[in-house]
Protein backbone atom coordinates (compact mmCIF):
# COMPACT_ATOMS: atom_id res chain seq x y z
CA UNK A 1 0.00 0.00 0.00
CA UNK A 2 2.50 2.54 -0.95
CA UNK A 3 0.59 5.30 -2.22
CA UNK A 4 -2.17 5.25 0.36
CA UNK A 5 -4.61 2.94 -1.43
CA UNK A 6 -5.42 -0.54 -2.13
CA UNK A 7 -6.72 -1.88 -6.01
CA UNK A 8 -9.12 -4.54 -5.76
CA UNK A 9 -9.93 -6.14 -9.04
CA UNK A 10 -13.62 -6.94 -9.68
CA UNK A 11 -13.43 -10.58 -10.15
CA UNK A 12 -14.25 -12.12 -13.60
CA UNK A 13 -16.49 -15.42 -13.89
CA UNK A 14 -13.84 -17.32 -15.68
CA UNK A 15 -10.15 -15.89 -16.45
CA UNK A 16 -9.37 -14.47 -19.30
CA UNK A 17 -6.98 -14.65 -21.92
CA UNK A 18 -5.55 -11.27 -23.06
CA UNK A 19 -3.24 -11.18 -26.69
CA UNK A 20 -1.09 -7.76 -26.78
CA UNK A 21 0.56 -6.49 -29.72
CA UNK A 22 3.46 -4.85 -29.19
CA UNK A 23 4.30 -2.12 -32.05
CA UNK A 24 7.11 -0.28 -29.64
CA UNK A 25 9.93 -2.84 -29.17
CA UNK A 26 8.42 -2.15 -25.58
CA UNK A 27 7.93 -6.21 -24.16
CA UNK A 28 11.12 -6.61 -23.74
CA UNK A 29 11.10 -4.38 -20.83
CA UNK A 30 7.19 -5.61 -20.29
CA UNK A 31 6.63 -8.94 -20.96
CA UNK A 32 8.28 -10.16 -17.30
CA UNK A 33 5.60 -8.07 -15.65
CA UNK A 34 2.36 -9.31 -17.76
CA UNK A 35 3.93 -12.88 -16.77
CA UNK A 36 3.97 -12.00 -13.43
CA UNK A 37 0.58 -10.90 -12.95
CA UNK A 38 -0.97 -13.83 -14.60
CA UNK A 39 1.06 -16.42 -12.43
CA UNK A 40 0.12 -14.31 -9.40
CA UNK A 41 -3.88 -13.91 -10.62
CA UNK A 42 -4.47 -17.30 -12.28
CA UNK A 43 -8.21 -16.91 -10.79
CA UNK A 44 -8.21 -13.55 -13.52
CA UNK A 45 -5.99 -14.36 -16.79
CA UNK A 46 -5.92 -18.16 -18.23
CA UNK A 47 -3.44 -16.65 -20.96
CA UNK A 48 -1.28 -14.05 -22.56
CA UNK A 49 -0.40 -13.79 -25.76
CA UNK A 50 2.78 -12.01 -27.37
CA UNK A 51 2.49 -10.45 -30.87
CA UNK A 52 4.99 -8.09 -32.95
CA UNK A 53 3.28 -5.79 -35.38
CA UNK A 54 5.18 -2.68 -37.43
CA UNK A 55 3.29 0.32 -36.11
CA UNK A 56 2.37 1.40 -39.61
CA UNK A 57 0.43 -1.44 -39.87
CA UNK A 58 -1.62 -1.55 -36.95
CA UNK A 59 -3.96 1.20 -37.23
CA UNK A 60 -5.21 0.26 -39.89
CA UNK A 61 -5.49 -3.52 -38.76
CA UNK A 62 -7.93 -1.77 -35.76
CA UNK A 63 -9.56 0.16 -38.18
CA UNK A 64 -10.87 -2.73 -40.18
CA UNK A 65 -11.30 -4.53 -36.85
CA UNK A 66 -13.88 -1.70 -35.40
CA UNK A 67 -15.54 -2.18 -39.02
CA UNK A 68 -16.31 -5.68 -38.60
CA UNK A 69 -17.36 -5.08 -34.77
CA UNK A 70 -14.53 -7.54 -33.67
CA UNK A 71 -11.22 -7.44 -31.96
CA UNK A 72 -8.14 -9.87 -31.74
CA UNK A 73 -6.55 -7.20 -29.66
CA UNK A 74 -7.25 -6.32 -25.98
CA UNK A 75 -3.89 -4.56 -25.82
CA UNK A 76 -1.61 -2.69 -27.83
CA UNK A 77 1.90 -1.26 -26.79
CA UNK A 78 3.03 1.54 -28.77
CA UNK A 79 4.95 4.17 -28.89
CA UNK A 80 4.33 7.82 -30.42
CA UNK A 81 3.98 6.99 -34.16
CA UNK A 82 0.82 4.32 -33.72
CA UNK A 83 -0.45 6.44 -31.31
CA UNK A 84 -0.51 9.47 -33.17
CA UNK A 85 -1.78 7.85 -35.94
CA UNK A 86 -5.00 6.16 -33.90
CA UNK A 87 -5.57 9.56 -32.43
CA UNK A 88 -6.22 10.91 -35.54
CA UNK A 89 -7.94 7.93 -36.96
CA UNK A 90 -10.14 8.32 -33.88
CA UNK A 91 -9.28 4.47 -32.71
CA UNK A 92 -8.54 4.82 -29.10
CA UNK A 93 -10.36 5.74 -26.19
CA UNK A 94 -8.80 8.26 -23.68
CA UNK A 95 -8.79 6.17 -20.23
CA UNK A 96 -6.74 9.22 -18.15
CA UNK A 97 -8.84 11.37 -16.78
CA UNK A 98 -11.76 10.46 -18.53
CA UNK A 99 -12.56 6.91 -17.31
CA UNK A 100 -11.09 7.50 -13.96
CA UNK A 101 -14.31 8.62 -12.42
CA UNK A 102 -12.84 11.21 -9.99
CA UNK A 103 -10.17 9.36 -8.87
CA UNK A 104 -6.48 10.10 -8.65
CA UNK A 105 -3.91 8.02 -9.54
CA UNK A 106 -0.08 8.61 -8.37
CA UNK A 107 0.06 8.02 -12.72
CA UNK A 108 -2.11 11.43 -13.22
CA UNK A 109 -1.42 13.63 -10.25
CA UNK A 110 0.84 16.32 -12.06
CA UNK A 111 -0.22 18.22 -15.44
CA UNK A 112 2.50 16.89 -17.48
CA UNK A 113 0.22 13.10 -17.40
CA UNK A 114 1.20 9.71 -19.78
CA UNK A 115 -0.67 8.79 -22.30
CA UNK A 116 -3.16 5.70 -21.57
CA UNK A 117 -5.49 4.73 -24.41
CA UNK A 118 -7.32 1.22 -25.09
CA UNK A 119 -8.73 0.12 -28.44
CA UNK A 120 -12.16 1.08 -28.72
CA UNK A 121 -13.20 -2.59 -29.53
CA UNK A 122 -11.53 -3.92 -26.47
CA UNK A 123 -13.16 -5.54 -23.31
CA UNK A 124 -12.57 -3.39 -20.22
CA UNK A 125 -11.43 -4.86 -16.82
CA UNK A 126 -12.25 -2.37 -13.98
CA UNK A 127 -11.18 -1.95 -10.46
CA UNK A 128 -11.67 -0.08 -7.48
CA UNK A 129 -9.58 1.94 -5.26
Amino acid sequence: MKYGYTVSVAQAADPVAINIVDVAGNLQLTQKGFEAFKAKYPNLVSNITFTNAPAPQLPGKIKAMQVAGRSDIDLVVTGTDALAAGIQQGLWEKLLPDQSKGRRSPACSTSTRPVRARCRTSRRVTGSK
